[in-house]
This record gives C-alpha cells, sequence and structure tokens, in this order.
C-alpha cells in the first residue's frame, strides 16, 4: 500500500502534464485563427481549453488565467467590446488575488482593458490603466521592449484622441526615437506608430504633415512587402479620409478603393474591416452628392457588420447613424427617424449618455423633428440631454 500511493500520483502528475500540454496547444491554435480571422474557429478552440482547464486545475491556476486572456482578446479582435471587457476583468481580478501585480500577464490585461475604453470613449479609465501597465512593463520588460513601446505608443494615441497633442506628440517621439533604436525603421511596428502619428496631425488640421508621414508608412509597407497587411489597409484608409479632408475627392476614393480591393484578395468581406471600407466609400459618395451611389455600400455594410458582431454594439450604431444621415438628405424622414432612434437606444445602452457619440444621437433625432414640425419633441429631446 505505501508503493502505491506514489504510483498513482506520478500518474496523475503524467495526466495533468499532458492535458497542460494540450491546453496550452489550443491556446496557440486560438492565437493562429485569431490572426488568422477565424474567429468562430478560435472561440471553439479557447473555449475547449478554458473547459480543460477548469476541470484539471480549476479557476485559481494561471493556466485559467491564460486561456480567459486570450479569450478576451480574440472578442476584442471580434468587436465584441462589451463581453471582452467583462473576461478581461475576470482576468485581472484572479492575478489581484494571486498578488502577481508585478507580471507580464498582468501588465498585458491592463493594456488591453485600456484599449476598450478608450474604444468606448472611456478615456479616464484608459488612461489610469495604460499608465499603470506602461509602469509596470518599464519596471519588468525594460524601456528598449516592444511591449514598453507599444504602451507609449497606446498612451500616444489616446492622448490624441483626448486632444491633449502636447503629450501625445511626446509619447509618439519617445517611442519611435527607441524603436529606431532597437529595430530600425524598416518593420511593421515602427511604420504603425507612424501612422498613429500622422493621425494625430490630421486631428490636429496639420493635412499636408500628416500626408508626408501617411506616404512615408506605405512607402514602409511596399519595402518590406506588407502590401497586402492589414496595416497597409488601414493607413490607405487614413489616407483616404486624409484627402476627402482635405476635399481631394478623387485621391480619397482611389485610396478607399485600393483598401477595399486588398481586403477582397484576402477574402475579408465578411469582417467589419472591409464594412468599414464600404462605409468610407459611402460616406464619400455621400459628402459629394451622389446620394443614391452611396445608399447600396452603407447597406451592405449594415448588413455586414449586424452578421459579424451583432446589432447590440457601438460600431452597428455608428453604421446606422450614417444610414439615418443618408435618409435626411434624401428626404426620407421616417426612414432616417428610425435608424436614429435604433443607433440612439445603443449608445445609451452600451455607453451611457455622457460621451460625444450620444450628443450626436440626440442632435441628429432632433433635427429630425424639427424637418417634420414636431418641435415639441424636439424640445423635450434637448431639454432630457441635459
Amino acid at each position: 500500500m505505501l508503493l502505491f500511493v506514489p504510483m498513482l500520483n506520478f500518474a496523475q502528475l503524467v495526466d495533468s502534464s499532458k492535458i497542460r500540454i494540450q491546453i496550452d496547444s489550443l491556446i496557440e491554435l486560438n492565437q493562429s485563427l485569431s490572426d488568422a480571422r477565424k474567429f468562430d474557429q478560435a472561440i471553439a478552440s479557447i473555449e475547449l481549453a478554458k473547459s480543460n482547464a477548469i476541470e484539471t486545475f480549476g479557476t485559481s491556476n494561471n493556466l485559467y488565467v491564460n486561456c480567459i486572456y486570450n479569450h478576451a482578446a480574440t472578442l476584442y479582435s471580434m468587436r465584441r467590446l462589451s463581453k471582452s471587457e467583462t473576461i478581461y476583468l475576470e482576468a485581472k481580478q484572479l492575478v489581484e488575488k494571486s498578488a502577481n501585480v508585478d507580471s507580464a500577464l498582468y501588465s498585458n490585461i491592463l493594456n488591453n482593458l485600456g484599449l476598450i475604453y478608450l474604444d468606448m470613449g472611456r478615456f479616464n479609465e484608459a488612461e489610469g490603466l495604460l499608465l499603470k501597465s506602461k509602469n509596470i512593463r518599464e519596471s519588468v520588460l525594460g524601456n528598449r521592449s516592444r511591449k514598453y513601446m507599444a504602451s507609449l505608443q497606446n498612451l500616444a494615441f489616446l492622448y490624441s484622441e483626448m486632444n491633449r497633442y502636447d503629450l501625445a506628440a511626446s509619447y509618439f517621439s519617445e517611442s519611435l526615437k527607441l524603436h529606431a533604436e532597437a529595430f530600425g525603421k524598416l518593420n511593421l511596428d515602427y511604420a504603425a506608430n507612424l501612422n498613429n502619428q500622422a493621425s494625430m496631425n490630421m486631428d490636429m488640421g496639420r493635412y499636408f504633415e500628416a500626408e508626408k508621414i501617411y506616404l512615408e508608412v506605405l512607402s514602409i509597407f511596399k519595402m518590406i512587402k506588407k502590401e497586402d497587411s492589414n496595416d497597409f489597409c488601414m493607413t490607405s484608409n487614413n489616407l483616404g479620409n486624409l484627402y476627402k479632408k482635405m476635399g481631394r475627392y478623387e485621391s480619397s476614393e482611389k485610396y478607399y478603393l485600393l483598401a477595399k480591393k486588398i481586403r477582397e484578395q484576402n477574402k475579408e468581406t465578411e469582417t467589419t474591416s472591409y464594412a468599414n471600407s464600404l462605409i468610407n466609400l459611402g460616406t464619400l459618395k455621400a459628402e459629394i452628392g451622389q446620394l443614391e451611389n452611396a445608399e447600396p455600400f452603407l447597406l451592405q455594410a449594415e448588413s455586414i457588420i449586424s452578421k459579424a458582431i451583432g446589432k447590440a454594439n457601438p460600431q452597428y450604431a455608428g453604421c446606422i447613424r450614417n444610414l439615418g444621415i443618408l435618409y435626411k438628405g434624401l428626404n426620407n424622414y421616417p426612414l432616417a427617424m428610425q435608424y436614429f432612434l435604433e443607433s440612439k437606444k445603443i449608445i445609451e445602452d452600451k455607453l451611457g449618455t455622457e460621451n460625444l457619440n450620444y450628443a450626436n444621437a440626440i442632435s441628429n433625432l432632433a433635427d429630425i423633428y424639427m424637418r417634420l414640425n414636431r418641435f415639441d419633441s424636439a424640445q423635450i429631446l434637448y431639454s432630457n440631454s441635459l
């Protein structure tokens, strides 16, 4: 009997080691499938990994935390921000309970939660998380690590969105300097940082400086043979946005169509990224007065987004807001009102009422009431928003 117990423990150890390897393999598979945008399969693999982790190790094990961290990351890539937030918060709580708050994993959780709040327009929450993540990464990984440089870029982008351009420029400059010294300039990370710096210049109205930087970014992508990448598409879309702001509509359409074509070649026609290309083209057509030509692009985008991430989502709300604006321009006020009401409800439910998106929703809806001579309804709407 005394000899049998250690043999049983050894067998259990072997079995748990095998399961650990299986879970690690499922996590790697999830990451590969997410990168390939095969999200249904990615979710299936990480849910299986999570189930195996719970059954064998429980929820207080680092392996389980790693599972839910990757689950949340996949949901973020799918733009399911609320679900991703919930799972990241669970991971954050578990790591804090284990007192392992000086780890790279904890800094990643904080960073990604910060990015979710940035996307949601919850800038103050995003700032606290991103700063804390940066400090941990600097302490644990050093200021020459890619993760630390990514933190600088994320903070620069946040402060740019907050119109705190001095801080944004400082973080962009530090990140670019460190990255060039450590890894050179001919790589995706450096190009992505430049892209964000160009976007800040565009937001500041420094259009010619932004154009110069965007074109430099595209040149880098061409030199490193990444002309079919998602980053190349994003920069092409950004350059299209810039030229639209500058009133250079032919150039704008050229770059929007380029991004759309690449996504079609990459078989991404059912993704939100492809839908964004359609929205860009639709809003461009509307801006130059081609309202009938805009409608098919925006309707197709609405269909794609609703299937990809569902309707209870801020991105969907933004899409149908564009449809509302289009139908207002076509004097189809009942249909415009329908889209504005739906958009307002989603924003209110998901983001609350203390944000610019909600203020725009109120303004759009009130404008429709005014056009329909429903002045009392417009007044009530404005009063309730105060």
